[in-house]
């Protein structure tokens, strides 16, 4: 159903009167994006409320200029569009996981790595899979050792296949039983450093030099239209902090960014977004469904699995989950 602009003007104005959130005392723009109206399968704010909570953010003297950023989307109907469209992103996302289990991933200190892991088949993505101590104890294959098993599994070659075979076989039982915290352990940060140290090399260690080479990660441009959530919801007023803190983006233009740090995956023909939900639905309020939007592309993977591999590598760099 289209609202009429005279009746977003109305609730607006009703809002922001009784919030007490006028021009005079509204107060600065916060240094840190809010987080108060949250979208999912199960709701999220009105539609008349969403434009009532971007002009209580416009009202706070924000970096980039309010009217032209709306101007730009197309104006309150526009950005009324875009809601519901991203509402529509979340059907059936009730079973995705919350933000506390999600993968934190930094893009400073953390992007280039990953994919330099990936890329060298070091976090055991793919069975068969290498045991992972949580003790911490010193790696059995380090050293002399190491190299005494290398020659064996040489001279072995058909008793190696037949065990990856049995290991494989296990593997895929447990993932069947989504018991993937047994490959990927949760609360890695907390854990030894011998113990993080060896999760990021877990791969080179599976007897299998070339399963992890069926996962890639490259990068690529998506329509923001055609992405959809794996976590359970988004911020729509830390969305909207984006655009204003940042810059919107343009119908079918390409949403800004400083560099490329967001984590997508690929399953089917349709992509999913692991890292920087918010980027991306900040993206859709402003830009709608033709909005572009650069990421770093996993391909090869399935999407719980990658969730919970990207969770424990980030843990086990040193980051802490975010609620």
């Amino acid at each position: 159903m289209k609202i009429k602009r005279d009746i977003i003007e109305e609730v607006v104005k009703r809002f922001l009167k009784e919030s007490k959130l006028t021009e005079e005392g509204s107060g600065g723009w916060p240094a840190k994006p809010p987080k108060k109206h949250p979208v999912s399968e199960s709701g999220g704010p009105s539609s008349e409320e969403v434009v009532a909570i971007f002009q209580k953010l416009a009202s706070m003297s924000p970096p980039q200029d309010a009217e032209k950023e709306l101007a730009q989307m197309g104006g309150p109907e526009s950005l009324v569009k875009n809601y519901e469209l991203l509402r529509g992103q979340f059907a059936n996302s009730s079973k995705n996981p919350d933000r506390i289990k999600m993968p934190v991933v930094d893009p400073v200190k953390d992007l280039k790595d990953l994919e330099n892991r990936i890329a060298k088949g070091a976090l055991d993505l793919k069975p068969p899979y290498a045991d992972l101590d949580l003790d911490g104890h010193k790696s059995k294959e380090s050293g002399a050792a190491n190299r005494k098993d290398k020659v064996t599994l040489r001279k072995n070659e058909a008793l190696v296949k037949k065990i990856a075979q049995l290991i494989i076989e296990r593997k895929q039982s447990i993932r069947e039983q989504g018991d993937i915290d047994q490959v990927h352990p949760q609360g890695l940060n907390k854990m030894p450093k011998q113990v993080r140290a060896d999760y990021l090399t877990k791969g080179l260690k599976d007897g299998d030099k070339t399963d992890d080479s069926a996962v890639t990660m490259t990068p690529e441009i998506i329509t923001v239209g055609d992405a959809f959530p794996t976590q359970s919801q988004v911020y729509v007023d830390k969305s909207l902090w984006n655009i204003l803190n940042f810059t919107g983006t343009a119908p079918g233009e390409e949403a800004f960014a400083k560099k490329n740090d967001i984590i997508a995956i690929k399953s089917g023909d349709q992509n999913y977004i692991l890292d920087g939900h918010h980027r991306w639905s900040a993206a859709m309020l402003s830009g709608g469904p033709t909005a572009k939007l650069k990421v770093n592309l996993i391909q090869g993977l399935e999407i719980s699995p990658a969730i919970a591999a990207l969770r424990s590598y980030g843990n086990a760099r040193g980051n802490q989950q975010k609620g």
